[in-house]
């Protein structure tokens, strides 16, 4: 139990990564992932990202 943070922190980094890398692939930015179809950032996306992000890190800690 003592290195449930110390993997929720590898997990949400590496979520972050594959993250900013999917984000520059598809909109040319590193914030892409907050780029919205008017190609402006959004912060209804700026929310979708950080709840999944959180969400996604955190299952597979717990998973893990």
């Amino acid at each position: 139990m003592k290195e449930l943070p110390l993997i929720w922190i590898s997990t949400a980094t590496v979520v972050l990564a594959v993250s900013l890398f999917v984000g520059f692939k598809v909109r040319g930015s590193l914030l892409g992932v907050l780029i919205d179809s008017r190609n402006k950032m959004s912060l209804s996306q700026f929310q979708l990202f950080i709840w999944t992000w959180l969400l996604v890190s955190s299952f597979f800690a717990v998973a893990w």
